[in-house]
């Protein structure tokens, strides 16, 4: 079985999705990190409102 990550889509501030996809597998000379915190600021908000 394919190893499964999550990963959040924002398409705008009322379609927010999470889902559970293949793990990206990195190329030659590529690295794979793994993200375990993220946060957001009240501006990413007001960016995605005005477009």
């Amino acid at each position: 079985m394919t190893e499964q990550i999550r990963r959040v889509l924002v398409r705008s501030l009322d379609d927010i999705t999470l889902e559970h996809v293949p793990a990206p597998v990195p190329g030659e000379g590529e690295l794979l990190v793994r993200t375990t915190v993220v946060g957001v600021c009240g501006e990413w908000g007001r960016g995605l409102r005005a477009g």
